[in-house]
């Protein structure tokens, strides 16, 4: 098994709708990026050393996040990414500043936390099968002949005896990106919060893609019960080309302190 562990299943408290920015963000870290069933999953393993670890890695994901998101980013960690998954769906969390964690067997991991056993688990627990080992123990032909062979590859990709296959995120070649949020906003002031993430999501575009913007274009949708115009928006320019998100909050605040919103933005 694969040692240390080099993958990251990412945990931010996010509303419903707000989870794929969070991948395209990420991309500044690693190319390797992928949505696996209900989380962001990373493989560090290439550009670790040149975040110097774990640790600082983790450090420097948090400070850049905190400029953008309130909250606390949190990590499991595995040394392959259904095995990170895993120990996110039962909270085996890593948080910055903790140290790496001792963490316990995948073995004794409960098997719903399996994505390929899950269609199985009544018939499996009422056979006293409630754990990744208690699976693995059972003989492989007859587990092969009743539940299938997806079942046996899930577990032995987990555990890393067989390789995982994973499709990427891809970046578009035009960033255009759309957040919901959940819930409405009142004021120009309130666009603050949604405008940075997605100026967060910018910058791991502009980092994979080794470019700079000299543009953006801003635009939301207003309550349609209200008569008012559909949407609003602006534009912004700059004289350099950038990729430092911090240029574009500034920019971006200054030009919405100038907006008055005929009606909430959803």
């Amino acid at each position: 098994m694969p040692h240390p562990p080099h993958w990251l299943a990412l945990h931010l408290p996010l509303a419903d709708g707000q989870a794929t920015w969070l991948g395209t963000w990420a991309l500044q870290f690693t190319p390797k990026v992928v949505w696996l069933d209900d989380a962001w999953l990373l493989d560090v393993a290439s550009t670790l050393r040149l975040w110097g670890g774990l640790g600082p890695l983790a450090q420097q994901m948090q400070q850049r996040l905190a400029q953008h998101v309130p909250g606390t980013l949190q990590w499991a960690l595995g040394p392959t990414a259904r095995a990170a998954l895993a120990r996110w769906r039962v909270g085996q969390w890593w948080a910055v500043g903790q140290g790496l964690p001792a963490a316990p067997s995948l073995l004794t991991l409960p098997l719903h936390t399996l994505t390929a056993a899950r269609p199985h688990q009544a018939v499996l627990a009422r056979l006293g099968v409630h754990t990744w080992g208690q699976l693995r123990r059972l003989p492989r032909d007859g587990v092969a002949r009743r539940w299938g062979a997806e079942l046996l590859q899930g577990l032995d990709q987990a555990l890393g005896r067989v390789p995982e296959s994973h499709a990427w995120l891809m970046p578009p070649a035009v960033f255009d990106q759309t957040l919901a949020w959940p819930h409405h906003l009142e004021t120009a002031e309130q666009l603050l919060q949604p405008t940075n993430q997605l100026l967060a999501a910018l910058h791991g575009w502009l980092v994979l893609r080794q470019r700079a913007a000299l543009g953006l274009r801003w635009c939301w949708q207003h309550d349609p019960r209200r008569n008012v115009p559909q949407s609003g928006g602006f534009e912004l320019r700059t004289a350099q080309p950038t990729q430092h998100p911090a240029h574009w909050q500034r920019l971006t605040a200054e030009q919405q302190a100038r907006q008055t919103l005929p009606a909430p933005v959803v």
